[in-house]
């Protein structure tokens, strides 16, 4: 992947950083929005949107196979389908339940909101072959947002 690809994926989480997990949901999640799943852990609105949202871009510019994170929990032959060949690996969201607790804390106080370890969330982003990690991407949200 050429320099540019590279600063592209690094581009392209963070606007999925700001768009999806900050602006649009940051504090602004509702009940019906969330669920704790007996298997896999916390799942939100915001988990299967970050993947939609990062999986065109990628796309653009590898055409490769993904695995995602939410992908997978609805079809989990995803994996075995790509093993052999180049594909993208995505988790839009991880630590969705850190993300979900400081989305609580900061609808609560905004103005005082610092992220800290308990509340600290990413998004990971990697290119693997073979079942080899090549190259990867990673966000991992623990500062104070500014807002």
């Amino acid at each position: 992947m050429p320099a540019h690809e590279t600063y592209a994926v690094t581009d392209i989480i963070r606007a999925l950083y700001r768009t999806i997990l900050v602006d649009k949901y940051m504090g602004k999640m509702t009940s019906n929005q969330m669920v704790d799943e007996p298997i896999g852990g916390w799942k939100t609105v915001a988990d299967i949107e970050s993947e939609a949202f990062l999986v065109p871009r990628l796309l653009r510019l590898s055409s490769i196979p993904f695995v995602g994170e939410e992908t997978v929990k609805v079809k989990p032959e995803t994996p075995a389908g790509v093993m052999g060949t180049k594909y993208w690996m995505i988790d839009s969201l991880d630590g969705t339940k850190n993300w979900v607790e400081a989305a609580k804390q900061y609808k609560h106080d905004r103005k005082n909101f610092e992220l800290t370890y308990d509340t600290s969330f990413g998004i990971i982003v990697g290119q693997a072959e073979k079942g080899a990690l090549n190259r990867g991407w990673s966000l991992e949200a623990t500062y104070k947002d500014g807002k």
